[in-house]
């Protein structure tokens, strides 16, 4: 349950782009952080793995980050 206010509103509220422009900006930024171009990779980095039941090969981003001087 979000955090509501004394006015009765949530405090805080999830947004998410649209999926037609996600769709658009995905590969890109995922190019980029392949080859480590932009500076987009410094905070980013793609898991890939392996559907247990596909066999299908998936590439996901996501982002990186330091927990007591180590990669998390």
């Amino acid at each position: 349950m979000p955090f509501v206010t004394d006015a009765g509103k949530a405090a805080v509220t999830r947004s998410h782009p649209p999926g037609a422009l996600m769709r658009l900006v995905n590969p890109i930024v995922k190019a980029l952080i392949r080859r480590g171009r932009g500076g987009v990779g410094d905070n980013l980095m793609l898991l890939h793995f392996t559907g247990r039941t596909s066999g299908r090969r998936f590439d996901e981003g996501t982002g990186r980050r330091r927990g007591q001087g180590r990669r998390t």
